[in-house]
């Protein structure tokens, strides 16, 4: 649990007061995530995180992996995800995208 909470903790580049730090060890020692599931879960979030994800969404509908129906829905539902889903997502969908051009590239050789 150590190991999480340092890892958490370096995500913000802030030091917990020992309050937070209690906070979110009850909080960890509650869930069923090993530290490997942990470090996959907290991930740091870009201060333009909503402007990155707008950006992966704009290239999927300009590659017509989305269509614009889609895209208006993504948007909408952006307001009620917190900032770390928002990265997570992003990250998720950048990555489809990714492997989507390396299959089409192989299909090509």
């Amino acid at each position: 649990m150590e190991q999480v909470l340092r890892y958490w903790e370096s995500l913000d580049d802030v030091r917990w007061d020992e309050a937070t730090r209690l906070d979110c060890s009850a909080f960890i020692e509650q869930q069923v995530f090993s530290v490997t599931d942990w470090k996959a879960y907290l991930v740091k979030v870009p201060e333009d995180v909503e402007t990155r994800y707008r950006k992966v969404l704009a290239l999927l509908l300009e590659k017509r992996l989305i269509d614009q129906g889609v895209l208006d829905e993504e948007l909408k539902a952006m307001t009620s995800l917190s900032p770390a889903t928002l990265t997570r997502q992003g990250k998720a969908l950048a990555d489809w995208y990714r492997e989507i051009q390396i299959d089409t590239r192989k299909d090509f050789r």
